[in-house]
């Protein structure tokens, strides 16, 4: 998928022009205005095939494919690893990215997939779980370009 092309874009980018910085800024949001649309189009009784279409294939696949690459390696960049006590935090900091994210990844397939399609099992009335999914994902992605950005010095 695309998603998974993307990544050469984003540290293209990243390392030609924008910075690391600056491209996860650009392309998360990106990625922040795709998941929003998608939750739009999601709402129940709402026929919105082309924004779904738009939102994933274009916003998402874009935004998450240009922060992919340029996520992980800007973590790794704070740290000095002439400073003995850096290079054991930086392998702690990889070792937390990791579980971090299998951890979403686990919670999104077995919890926000069953909430999607069985909506009712989590008390939520029929055709509005993939807008309360969708919306759980925005939340999230919300939070964390705050976060990334609230950082900023």
């Amino acid at each position: 998928t695309l998603v998974y092309l993307t990544p050469l874009l984003g540290g293209y980018i990243a390392d030609a022009s924008w910075g690391r910085y600056k491209t996860i800024g650009v392309f998360g949001t990106l990625y922040l205005i795709g998941v929003a649309l998608m939750t739009l189009s999601a709402y129940p009784n709402d026929k919105t095939e082309w924004l779904f279409m738009f939102s994933f294939f274009g916003c998402v696949a874009l935004g998450a494919g240009g922060i992919k690459s340029n996520v992980v390696t800007m973590g790794g960049d704070q740290f000095n690893l002439d400073i003995p006590d850096e290079v054991e935090q930086k392998e702690r900091y990889f070792n937390y990215f990791y579980w971090v994210i299998n951890i979403g990844a686990l919670v999104s397939y077995f919890v926000l997939a069953q909430m999607a399609t069985e909506p009712e099992e989590f008390g939520l009335w029929q055709g509005w779980g993939f807008f309360a999914t969708f919306g759980i994902s925005t939340g999230c992605l919300l939070l964390a370009l705050t976060s990334f950005f609230s950082a900023t010095g």
